[in-house]
Formats: structure tokens, sequence, C-alpha cells
């Protein structure tokens, strides 16, 4: 993979899971660079290694070090749209 991260890039994003609602869903929680965010996700929208669980976004543009990314799912306090640090991103691509 390429470490660019431009719009449009995927990205997979460190997260911790839950149970959701449905058992095609996983209740997750992301740190960003606003503090926690909390909601759920369809499982298609997860990838799991052996350390660790990801859900995938998709760049939509960088303001300075923060790269401004679009989560898929339904989140408490937001519409899906998420800041985190570029150092974070780099490490997931």
């Amino acid at each position: 993979m390429s470490n660019t991260i431009d719009s449009g890039t995927q990205v997979r994003i460190p997260c911790s899971l839950g149970g959701g609602a449905f058992p095609d869903e996983y209740l997750i929680t992301i740190d960003t660079a606003d503090g926690p965010l909390s909601g759920f996700v369809d499982s298609d929208d997860v990838t799991k290694d052996a350390d660790a669980a990801y859900v995938l976004g998709i760049v939509c543009g960088a303001e300075g070090d923060r790269i401004v990314v679009s989560l898929p799912g339904a989140f408490f306090t937001t519409t899906g749209i998420a800041h985190f640090p570029r150092r974070i991103l780099e490490n997931t691509l």
C-alpha cells in the first residue's frame, strides 16, 4: 500500500469492538483528534487481525496536521465525519 493520504484513500481506523444491536453490526469506539467517538457500524466495514480491529473510512481531505475522514455507520455525536492526527493514519495504510 502507498503511504500517501489523499482524498478518496481508504484508511483503517483502529477501534475497539462491542456487540451491536443486531447480529451483523458492532458497537465501536475510536479515538479521534477531538476525543472518543462511538457508534454502530456494519460488520462488513470492520476488519480484524490477531492484535486489533479497524473500521474502514475514506479520506475527505486534510486540515493541516489533521486528516478528515468519512466513516460508515451511525454515530452518537457526529454524522460520520471525524478528524485524526496524520501520524495515526500513516501507520494504518
